[in-house]
């Protein structure tokens, strides 16, 4: 776990494809980076203990915004791919 503040953008820079959810860029940012899946992408999230793994219905929330870093995606661009 990390503090947002300490958060840094992944190395891959990942665009959402029109109309991808929120748990496909995440899995393909994963892929890119060589993650061995979307549980280490997740597990960088301060409150890992509680994201489940359908990130999908995910709406504006601390969350959403240190996913936001990590993707280098403003937060609204999230919200709507999820």
């Amino acid at each position: 776990m990390s503090s947002s503040s300490s958060l840094k953008a992944l190395p891959a820079r990942v665009l959402p494809l029109p109309g991808e959810s929120l748990v496909s860029l995440i899995r393909r940012t994963a892929a890119i980076i060589g993650y061995k899946g979307p549980h280490e992408l997740r597990s960088l999230l301060d409150d890992d203990a509680e994201v489940q793994a359908n990130l999908n219905p995910l709406g504006p929330s601390p969350i959403l915004d240190q996913l936001a870093i990590l993707l280098r995606q403003p937060p609204e661009r999230l919200a709507i791919s999820g």
